[in-house]
């Protein structure tokens, strides 16, 4: 069976995460937000307390994660927001001959759910500014990007 590359495409509070739980996706899940979160848990402190100084870390870890992932022939996720082409092609460039390239794309929820998801996250709240700005640099995934299928 070939092995399996997914990013998801979304923006905060999309269901990325949860999408992918709920696809009971039996390979490697890299999430930034993951690694943020257990080393806020470690300093004992909250996410936002530590994202500014430690995000570009927390990156360069999920890298490293991914690559031996793959070097391990796991199929593998990549839980981020993914929004614009060049961020999705660093991590296609990642991805070894063989593997299946899939994007999956989580839309946006309606305002009324989205106010209600922000609601309740009680962990790593993005700010309303930064999430509009995310809205607007949003980039459409297609084809022509690398992806064998968009869903």
């Amino acid at each position: 069976m070939q092995k399996k590359f997914i990013m998801l495409v979304g923006l905060p509070y999309s269901g990325k995460s949860y999408l992918i739980k709920t696809l009971a996706f039996q390979g490697v899940v890299i999430s930034s937000d993951r690694i943020i979160m257990e080393e806020a848990e470690k300093q004992g402190k909250s996410y936002n307390d530590i994202f500014k100084s430690f995000v570009d870390e927390a990156q360069k870890i999920a890298v490293k994660q991914t690559i031996e992932s793959f070097q391990q022939g796991k199929d593998v996720c990549i839980d981020q927001t993914n929004l614009t082409k060049a961020s999705r092609q660093r991590k296609l460039k990642l991805v070894p001959e063989g593997y299946e390239k899939v994007a999956i794309v989580v839309e946006t929820p309606s305002k009324e759910e989205l106010d209600k998801r922000i609601s309740e996250r009680q962990t790593h709240r993005i700010p309303p500014k930064v999430l509009e700005n995310m809205q607007n640099i949003y980039q459409k995934v297609t084809l022509d990007e690398g992806f064998d299928v968009i869903y």
